[in-house]
């Protein structure tokens, strides 16, 4: 079977996503593919029919590669590609219309406003007050990613620049409520049937996971499974699967978030039923790269990662076909789940 891997393009995370690229592409070749590799740029369509391609392996990042424009162009050329569909991989990047939909699900998520350029005339930090947030608050980018143009304000005078560097990366940004505590991932992988991976803990040098810290080796700690009481594992495992089925994911995810108050494994169960949770955000097209935090959890699952590409592959396809004969292009409603420790 040939496949394409489209990678890189015009997002500022394409540097990511041809790393990203590399490995996926190395992974489909150990499982037996005919790779080929595309840049995401105008002209793809064109040179994925030249190449006879059967189905596209999405290692792109961030804007015009995950936020359901170049899955609407594979939609209408009928390939099949990885990751989730048009409306989720929407729902996903929009930073704020995710949000509303964990809101609408009753999935904890911090407090937020939505701002454009019109917003930042005046005095932004009693704009923000009337809202009800006051600082300490994040900063970003309402569609992006890899933590590029965020901030963390910490003092009243560091919002307008930290207001006008996300605006940067588009023309709304998103500012929430700071919650201190752990920050974890929870991958997820499935198609009808859907497995939270291992909670990963997330330590960064310097207290900020930034770009920098992410992907530099030996920019971040990453403890797996994350230190924390088995009660808390379990509800951020299924917190996960929630937030990817809320949005509509598909193939694979993976939940940021925020745990408040974390109580060690040796922790009473009292005390671990008093953390709480806030889901940050869901990436439909997770990194792959040599420091991404995906294929470790995979890994830890004992899954090696030629198979969950294939695994990824071989769902593209079996949406195709289900498409065709006129059924969902999304995990179906009700389907089993089965959450990993």
């Amino acid at each position: 079977m040939k496949v394409a891997v489209v990678m890189g393009g015009r997002s500022p995370e394409a540097g990511v996503s041809r790393a990203s690229g590399k490995n996926a592409m190395a992974a489909l070749q150990q499982a037996g593919y005919d790779v080929v590799t595309f840049e995401a740029e105008p002209g793809l369509a064109t040179h994925l029919r030249e190449a006879n391609v059967q189905a596209v392996f999405l290692a792109t990042h961030g804007p015009l590669g995950e936020d359901g424009t170049l899955q609407g162009m594979l939609e209408f050329m009928e390939l099949p590609y990885t990751g989730s569909g048009v409306l989720a991989s929407a729902l996903a990047m929009h930073k704020s219309m995710a949000k509303s939909i964990f809101k609408l699900e009753g999935i904890p998520t911090a407090p937020w406003v939505t701002w454009t350029e019109a917003d930042m005339d005046g005095d932004v930090v009693e704009r923000l007050r009337r809202r009800g947030l006051e600082v300490p608050v994040v900063v970003k980018p309402c569609e992006g990613g890899s933590t590029i143009g965020m901030s963390i304000v910490r003092e009243p005078a560091g919002l307008p620049s930290a207001c006008q560097t996300a605006l940067r990366y588009g023309h709304e940004i998103l500012v929430e409520a700071f919650v201190p505590g752990m920050e974890i991932t929870v991958g997820v992988l499935g198609n009808d049937q859907l497995q939270a991976l291992p909670v990963i803990e997330i330590v960064p040098q310097g207290g900020f996971y930034n770009f920098d810290t992410k992907y530099r080796t030996g920019g971040s700690e990453h403890i797996l499974p994350a230190r924390l009481h088995a009660d808390i594992l379990r509800r951020a495992g299924e917190l996960a699967v929630r937030a990817h089925r809320a949005l509509g994911c598909f193939g694979m995810s993976r939940v940021d978030m925020i745990v408040t108050r974390p109580v060690a494994p040796t922790g009473r169960p009292e005390e671990a039923e008093q953390s709480e949770l806030f889901v940050l955000e869901a990436n439909t097209l997770p990194g792959m790269t040599d420091t991404s935090l995906y294929p470790e959890a995979c890994a830890k699952s004992g899954l090696p990662f030629h198979d969950v590409v294939r695994m990824q592959i071989e769902w593209a396809c079996q949406r195709q076909q289900r498409s065709r004969r006129g059924g969902h292009e999304e995990p179906l409603p009700g389907a089993a789940v089965q959450v990993g420790r």
